[in-house]
């Protein structure tokens, strides 16, 4: 700003005609119009961007809980009454979440519930679960049980990743 303040003070000490002067205010227009496109688009690509890095984190945390979830079935720390709990709290949580980024994305909102549902169904299904439940002791899974959960993991743990890919390349 100040180098344009100086080139009109050295403008002005010559005798200028109306065309010059059209001409230098068409420049400080042009500039300042420049500048203020420029700030605008930044600060909406910054905001669009701080939504998608919140979604995304949001989308890793549930990823996180329900991998959580299932080293501790595995691995015999669960008790069932524990798990039909959290697997509500992790359906709520991953449907809002979906629902937003539907809305903002244009991502099929069901994007996840063939991951939500089959889950349930092997948990809530599953024979050790079931005979734990009562008791609330701990699920001791079979062997053969346990295949279904690696199964399982193998074949819908890329959703996630997909899943945050698919945002980033939105627009």
């Amino acid at each position: 700003m100040d180098l344009i303040l100086t080139s009109i003070n050295n403008i002005t000490k010559e005798e200028m005609g109306y065309s010059e002067w059209i001409d230098l205010f068409g420049i400080i227009i042009t500039a300042l119009l420049s500048w203020w496109i420029v700030n605008t688009i930044q600060k909406r690509i910054d905001n669009q961007r701080t939504l998608k890095d919140h979604l995304i984190s949001e989308i890793l945390s549930i990823r996180t809980d329900y991998r959580l979830m299932l080293i501790d079935i595995k691995t015999g720390e669960s008790h069932p009454k524990y798990l039909k709990i959290k697997l509500k709290d992790l359906n709520i949580k991953t449907t809002d979440i979906m629902k937003i980024v539907s809305n903002k994305y244009r991502i099929d909102n069901k994007y996840l519930k063939h991951y939500q549902h089959d889950l349930n169904w092997l948990i809530t299904d599953n024979e050790e679960y079931v005979n734990s439940f009562k008791t609330d002791s701990k699920i001791i899974l079979s062997q053969e049980s346990m295949i279904h959960f690696l199964i399982f993991e193998a074949n819908n743990d890329h959703l996630f990743n997909d899943l945050i890919v698919r945002i980033n390349d939105s627009n």
